[in-house]
């Protein structure tokens, strides 16, 4: 017996296609805009999804086949811990990379389902499942692209390796977009001024801001994934940051620490250094030899263009 589909039909499925395809598509920006775990997530997909599904039997007055339910008991469970934890790396997949990206890789799942099923349950394949197998699977090659990998020790400073990623993506920005254009070009700014220890705690979450910003608003993966150097850092390496900003003296960069003081067998007392000092951190009397007081002193340098008889000099502090 042969069936036809009449057009209105295929309009009919088609249109659901569409509809399904579009609400997947906005999963995407509502997770990331929820903070609340993958597996929270998760579990409340799966909840929403049961109410559904009771709603459904309750509208169309249908009674659930309780005992082809209990023949394929374990296997339910089974797929539905499968499909649960599949969520959750999706979830976790959106905090990454891009929503694209994330959602192509998602969908290579049932290409991989499709070529286990001759080892599996002895299926044949046709050569148009193969080859939509191969072409599948040369697509995710393709947007994954290629990965790189960077040693780096102890006396590497993450602000300095994060800025040097930064540079590379500003640089090859194509400038079509507002964000990844201006956005880039801003953070690499803040990035040199904390490099030249005179950022402040307020960059940090200016950084923290933009890199929000430009992930979410960028038209390509170069935009969306040019701040992870930076947000990577600022978690997991905030102490660094921290020495640039606060501390105005990072070790790594700058060597061992050191400290200003006046020589009193050169200084005059002329008052220079102490009139141009921004933390009134130099005392004395005139025509005695001034001091610095160091818990004031922000290493400025102020003090050492002013004074006129080279008295002023840097130590470097003992462990």
């Amino acid at each position: 017996m042969k069936t036809s589909t009449t057009p209105s039909a295929t309009a009919r499925a088609r249109l659901a296609m569409i509809v399904s395809a579009s609400v997947f598509g906005t999963l995407g920006p509502f997770v990331r805009r929820i903070e609340v775990a993958s597996a929270e997530l998760a579990l409340y997909r799966a909840v929403l999804a049961a109410v559904f599904i009771l709603l459904f039997f309750l509208v169309r007055r249908e009674r659930p086949r309780l005992r082809e339910i209990r023949k394929a008991l374990w296997l339910l469970l089974l797929s539905g811990a499968a499909m649960g934890f599949d969520w959750m790396l999706l979830f976790e997949s959106y905090k990454y990379t891009s929503i694209s990206l994330a959602t192509l890789s998602y969908y290579i799942a049932p290409v991989i389902v499709t070529a286990l099923c001759p080892l599996l349950f002895h299926e044949k394949m046709t050569r148009a499942q193969v080859l939509c197998f191969l072409m599948s699977t040369l697509g995710v090659a393709l947007i994954i692209g290629s990965g790189g990998l960077v040693v780096m020790d102890e006396d590497t400073c993450m602000v300095e390796t994060a800025r040097f990623f930064m540079r590379f993506t500003q640089n090859e920005s194509c400038g079509k977009c507002v964000p990844c254009r201006e956005g880039t070009k801003r953070m690499l700014e803040i990035l040199d001024r904390i490099i030249a220890n005179e950022g402040s705690l307020e960059d940090l979450d200016l950084l923290q801001e933009l890199s929000k910003t430009i992930s979410e608003t960028a038209l390509c993966g170069l935009g969306q994934s040019a701040c992870k150097p930076v947000q990577s850092t600022l978690r997991h390496f905030r102490q660094d940051y921290l020495r640039h900003v606060v501390d105005h003296h990072c070790p790594i960069c700058n060597g061992r620490k050191r400290r200003l003081v006046i020589k009193p067998e050169l200084c005059k007392g002329c008052g220079k250094c102490k009139r141009n000092c921004p933390m009134e951190a130099i005392s004395g009397e005139i025509r005695m030899p001034h001091t610095i007081d160091n818990d004031k002193c922000i290493h400025c340098g102020a003090c050492w263009g002013a004074c006129p008889f080279g008295a002023i000099d840097a130590i470097e502090e003992e462990d």
